[in-house]
């Protein structure tokens, strides 16, 4: 089968261990990883933001870091003079932010084999189809409830999968000396909040254990490209200032192509790994990649318990994984994280299942039509 794979163009997408594509934050490094799973058993061709890695037929797309265009067209992104009707001849896979060729292509040349990806959970308005056209996939049962409830039923499920490269081997290595030596953190003693920095990821609520554990340390570590990141960050290190908190620190890594190799190690050698956010009627959260990649690593992870949390990590429940319902619960399991045993289960979402999932999302929509 030719699967065609079009990545979301605003960020470069990447595999963790390749050093030879940018590395950002973001979710866009899932279509590189199930580009690559799914080229194992079929061709594929792969329409990402140059950059990225070259997996499969590579074309590489414009990549804005974090804008958005008019239009996501492959006739408007696409470096290399592709086009929208290039696509007919495969099994399409749009990832992009309003599925426009998806769109042109139903209307225009009654074309039905395709998955629009949907990141979020109200992500359902694209694209601008007739509701029973649209074949939605997301990577949480829990968001296609959701989906379903607002009036969109039958969107599948795919969940994440992880590499081996997220795994919690020690070495000594230059991202480790890196990690005791400029950033000046010991292994094993400081809570780690990888997170985006906007209020729905709880980055207050860190703040308030730092205040309550002034001999614990706690490190904040995540890009911020765009403006409303920028902004939060700003905030952030200002209530750090004017708390006058000396046990937080911020660790940034660049864009570089060993990014990740500097991420692991901060994972790695992290105590815990912090994952609060603010569930509510108008924000529902699984605890992120980044809390996967954390378990993967070895490290615990702290994170609000929610039905999507529940989801993706509650196989690892008292193991790697310890829900709070609240900040009373995230501070006390905080006071006694050194006494809880932490030993973690084999990771339940592979590559492979990131793959099969999506062939049986295939085989389905291919029944369908």
């Amino acid at each position: 089968m030719k699967i065609s794979i079009i990545s979301n163009y605003t960020f470069a997408s990447s595999l963790p261990e390749d050093l030879t594509a940018v590395h950002q934050y973001g979710s866009e490094s899932m279509s590189a990883i199930l580009a690559q799973q799914m080229s194992r058993t079929h061709e594929v061709v792969f329409y990402a933001p140059v950059g990225s890695s070259r997996v499969g037929q590579y074309h590489p797309l414009k990549r804005t870091d974090g804008r958005y265009l008019q239009s996501d067209l492959l006739e408007d992104i696409s470096l290399d003079g592709q086009r929208h009707t290039d696509l007919l001849d495969s099994f399409v896979i749009d990832m992009t932010p309003w599925a426009n060729n998806i769109e042109e292509l139903a209307t225009y040349n009654d074309f039905h084999n395709y998955l629009c990806y949907r990141l979020g959970y109200r992500d359902y308005d694209h694209p601008n189809l007739d509701p029973r056209l649209r074949h939605h996939i997301t990577h949480c049962q829990h968001f296609a409830d959701l989906y379903e409830k607002a009036g969109f039923p039958n969107c599948q499920v795919a969940h994440f999968g992880l590499t081996d490269f997220w795994n919690g081997e020690q070495i000594d290595s230059p991202y480790l000396e890196f990690i005791k030596f400029w950033c000046k953190l010991e292994p094993k003693e400081y809570y780690l909040f990888p997170h985006r920095y906007n209020r729905e990821k709880a980055p207050h609520l860190v703040l308030k254990l730092a205040q309550d554990f002034p001999k614990e340390t706690f490190v904040f570590s995540s890009a911020a490209v765009l403006p409303d990141h920028v902004a939060a960050l700003k905030e952030l290190k200002d209530q750090v200032v004017r708390s006058a908190l000396t046990n937080v620190k911020f660790v940034q890594f660049p864009s570089t192509p060993d990014r990740d190799f500097y991420r692991r190690e901060l994972y790695r050698n992290a105590k815990c790994t912090l994952s609060p956010f603010l569930l509510s009627d108008s924000y529902h959260d699984t605890g992120g990649i980044l809390s996967m990649e954390s378990i993967k690593c070895g490290t615990p992870v702290i994170v609000t318990r929610s039905p999507g949390s529940e989801e993706i990590l509650g196989h690892q429940e008292d193991k790697a994984v310890f829900f709070s319902d609240g900040y009373e619960s995230l501070k006390l399991l905080v006071k006694y994280m050194d006494f809880l045993g932490v030993i973690p289960e084999p990771w339940k979402w592979t590559t492979e299942n990131f793959g099969n999932e999506y062939m049986k999302a295939i085989e389905n929509i291919s029944n369908y039509v």
